[in-house]
């Protein structure tokens, strides 16, 4: 592991990377802690509040060699659907829809922080570097076991009950 990918990118890569921090770190009370209580609440701002640091910094990050139209790309695609799911998901919890709610901001914390953060991981990518250090084919196997583990949660959550808030 090592930071100097880190140090050594802009700074709204430096913010985005930052924003991913506190969604990641309190995405699991937001989401398995069972009563809707103040942690609950405090984390799910944090998470919310993250995304979409996490959503606006990524729009503004060039796509490079993949770009369509003008600097953005596809993956720019998730930033798009991850603020229309937080926005969701908000919209829900203050109608008081708390499935909806919960629903919304299951889907969005998949895609945003699980699929889009594990195409982070694929070689050449700074937080492959980061986390695994030297350029690394390692994020590959990064990367496949964790779309495995993020298929097993969804299978998990999607065999109980809808109703579960």
């Amino acid at each position: 592991m090592t930071v100097r990918p880190f140090l050594d990118a802009s700074f709204i890569m430096q913010l985005h990377m930052l924003c991913a921090l506190p969604a990641l770190l309190a995405a699991p009370v937001a989401l398995w802690r069972r009563r809707r209580d103040r942690w609950h609440k405090r984390a799910g701002y944090a998470r919310v509040t993250g995304i979409v640091g996490l959503s606006l910094t990524g729009l503004l990050i060039p796509s490079g060699q993949l770009a369509l139209v003008g600097h953005l790309g596809p993956i720019h695609l998730f930033s798009a659907i991850a603020l229309v799911g937080v926005f969701d998901g908000v919209r829900h919890a203050r109608a008081r829809r708390f499935v909806e709610h919960r629903m919304a901001l299951e889907a969005t914390c998949f895609g945003a922080l699980g699929l889009a953060g594990l195409f982070t991981f694929v070689p050449g990518r700074r937080m492959n570097e980061i986390v695994l250090g030297a350029p690394s084919q390692m994020g590959r196997i990064v990367v496949g076991c964790g779309f495995v583990v993020l298929a097993a949660l969804w299978w998990r959550q999607r065999r109980g009950p809808a109703a579960r808030v």
